[in-house]
């Protein structure tokens, strides 16, 4: 009643501040696969032991999996940041660079002046369902037009272009050309 008059939650009125970090007391202690309890200051020996290896330059993350695999930990990767933090192991973070803006080589758009002066080739790769295959198809456009010069597909294989042909009958009037 007297809370509610003066405006006061009830937890706030019955709020007790603690000496020290909030939450539970971090338990100093680790388990190995094994079942066994090793301290921090054995994780920290192991970890300062793999860092000093040459050519060594594992990140927190990297260092929980050897820890993991090769020492046998039962180990979180938050736990590992912590205590390599607290020894200042961490690599330092990566910089960022600034962005430059990029200069387009010009010379590579051409400036046509008329029809038929410049192409674009693009080639992409189809799903024939009947073959279970894959084919590429070739697009030349004209770049002052942009008309579609040729789109027909270009066949992976010989084999698939002998049978392309044979349909069409194109070889057959090769050979009767010759």
């Amino acid at each position: 009643m007297v809370l509610a008059v003066c405006r006061i939650s009830r937890s706030s009125f019955y709020y007790k501040a603690r000496n020290g970090k909030a939450g539970r007391p971090r338990p100093g202690l680790n388990r190995t696969l094994l079942g066994l309890w090793v301290s921090d200051l054995k994780v920290m020996e192991d970890i300062v032991e793999l860092l000093a290896g040459e050519f060594v330059d594992y990140g927190y993350y990297k260092t929980t999996v050897h820890l993991r695999d090769e020492k046998g930990y039962v180990i979180n990767p938050k736990k590992v940041y912590r205590l390599m933090k607290e020894s200042n192991l961490l690599l330092p973070n990566r910089q960022s660079f600034a962005m430059v803006k990029r200069q387009w080589v010009k010379e590579l758009v051409p400036d046509p002046q008329t029809e038929f002066t410049y192409f674009e080739f693009d080639i992409k790769y189809i799903y024939v369902q009947g073959k279970r295959a894959n084919a590429q198809v070739l697009t030349v456009l004209d770049v002052f037009t942009r008309w579609n010069m040729a789109g027909r597909p270009v066949a992976p294989n010989r084999q698939m272009e002998y049978q392309a042909g044979r349909r069409s009958g194109a070889i057959r009037r090769d050979i009767r050309a010759v």
